[in-house]
């Protein structure tokens, strides 16, 4: 069963940076992978440090990366 992601725009900027998801992750601080799937997924809401050191490393505004699938 594929999982479905809440933030498919955000999914797409870490593969068209190259990134992988533990490597995303501790970019913008998050220790542990597993937490990177649960905020991809919205079981786990994102801080806002979180969000800013996102947006950052992207580029983007939060509208286009964060919005909702």
């Amino acid at each position: 069963m594929e999982t479905k992601h809440k933030y498919p725009n955000l999914e797409a900027e870490i593969v068209r940076k190259g990134l992988t998801k533990k490597k995303y992750g501790e970019l913008i601080g998050i220790e542990y992978p597993n937490k990177v799937s649960s905020r991809l997924t919205g079981k786990t809401k994102f801080t806002l440090p979180e969000i800013k050191k996102s947006l950052d490393l992207f580029d983007c505004e939060f509208s286009y990366l964060f919005k909702e699938a």
